[in-house]
């Protein structure tokens, strides 16, 4: 290809190594496929782009006193209450380009434990083995979890630093709701602190009627490595409002001592309740 048909196009330049004769092994679990140059490499020219923290202050005043007084650097009797409760969070990551990624994480409440005032473990279920949230993390370990409690408003978010794991002492008892998980991260905490429920009100996200008729939901792409067709619903698999929890199913006991502030969730479903 001539010089001058280059003008203009993002070419992808290899290390030396990489252009010996022969094909190149892929990277391991990762999508190989070349990547658009992020939009922040080339000069702006929206005159109402924001690039500056100055003019991102013109728009919002600065935090009140107590958004900046909740920020912890442990976890505090309600923080481990939380995660005691959780069955689910998002865990994101960012490669040494600063690529990002958000990866799902699930299983039986509880199944992120809290190991003490600075560090919690998350068990890594097997899914697709791509592996993008773990191989971000050999690159850079800084990572940013929110955890969810279905039919709660606030949120719990966590910011660290990732250790990966297969320490069988460790996994020994973790629980993934599936398959017994192989390793874990070991989060280091730098940030703790409660969202607010504001987001999770507006989106009306736990309240059933504003959700969408099964046969409305979108429908899963045909080139999906599963069986085509309409998206995968639970709730068929909902659990009966009497139904009670037995064995393995029990949830972690969290009743507080004397002087220990009380749970996180008997302490905010008010604030929930109007939006159920």
């Amino acid at each position: 290809m001539p010089l001058g048909d280059l003008e203009g196009r993002h070419v992808r330049l290899w290390p030396a190594a990489r252009l010996a004769p022969g094909p190149s092994p892929p990277v391991l679990g990762r999508c190989t496929r070349a990547r658009p140059a992020p939009a922040c490499d080339h000069p702006s020219i929206d005159p109402h782009a924001i690039t500056t923290l100055e003019q991102l202050r013109e728009i919002y005043p600065e935090p009140a006193e107590r958004a900046i007084r909740k920020e912890l650097d442990r976890l505090d009797d309600h923080c481990r209450d939380f995660v005691a409760r959780c069955p689910f969070v998002l865990l994101a990551s960012a490669n040494a380009r600063g690529e990002c990624d958000v990866s799902p994480r699930g299983g039986p409440a509880g199944f992120a434990r809290v190991l003490d005032d600075h560090r919690l473990v998350i068990p890594d279920a097997t899914g697709n083995r791509r592996l993008d949230s773990l191989q971000n993390i050999l690159e850079n370990p800084r990572v940013g979890l929110l955890f969810l409690i279905p039919g709660l408003g606030e949120t719990l978010r966590v910011n660290g630093r990732v250790q990966l794991t297969r320490d069988s002492a460790l996994l020994e008892g973790t629980a993934t709701g599936g398959r017994a998980a192989k390793l874990a991260l070991i989060v280091t905490v730098d940030q703790a602190y409660l969202h607010c429920a504001k987001c999770i009100l507006r989106a009306h996200l736990w309240d059933t009627e504003t959700w969408e008729a099964e046969d409305q939901l979108p429908p899963r792409p045909r080139s999906s490595a599963t069986t085509s067709g309409s998206a995968t619903s639970l709730r068929r698999r909902r659990r009966s409002p009497t139904a009670t929890r037995t064995g393995s199913e029990q949830r972690p006991a969290t009743a507080p001592h004397e002087g220990q502030a009380p749970p996180v969730c008997s302490a905010f479903i008010p604030t929930v309740s109007a939006l159920i």
